[in-house]
């Protein structure tokens, strides 16, 4: 329960911050600056999901364990991570634009009572 709470805190974080903060926006970028930078993203993305997913501790610990109940398990997990991925990187994103650093958490004040959780 503490890893999920860290997971939506982080994203309320992001969204909070991006109505309260008073920052310089980067630039957005709409578009990879070539092929290759499009491509480079591609098999951080394909780890991050892979390594998510244990596969064997999660069907031992359902109620029934069969497959159909594993299935539903597993989409509605994903359809989360999606979601909650998404409005957390969206959000970043368009507050600092390509300054944001690859841990985003260090670019809140730590002073801030929100940030803090004082």
């Amino acid at each position: 329960m503490l890893g999920i709470f860290a997971m939506v805190y982080v994203v309320f974080l992001n969204i909070y911050e991006y109505y309260a903060l008073d920052v310089v926006h980067g630039q957005i970028k709409t578009s990879p600056t070539n092929s290759i930078a499009a491509f480079a993203a591609l098999p951080i993305i394909c780890f991050a999901y892979q390594t998510h997913e244990i596969v064997l501790p999660v069907y031992a610990s359902l109620a029934k364990p069969r497959s159909t109940n594993f299935i539903k398990s597993t989409i509605f997990s994903l359809i989360l991570l999606l979601v909650i991925y998404n409005l957390g990187g969206s959000y970043g994103y368009i507050t600092f634009g390509d300054k944001v650093k690859a841990d985003i958490i260090q670019m809140y004040d730590a002073r801030d009572p929100v940030v803090s959780l004082h």
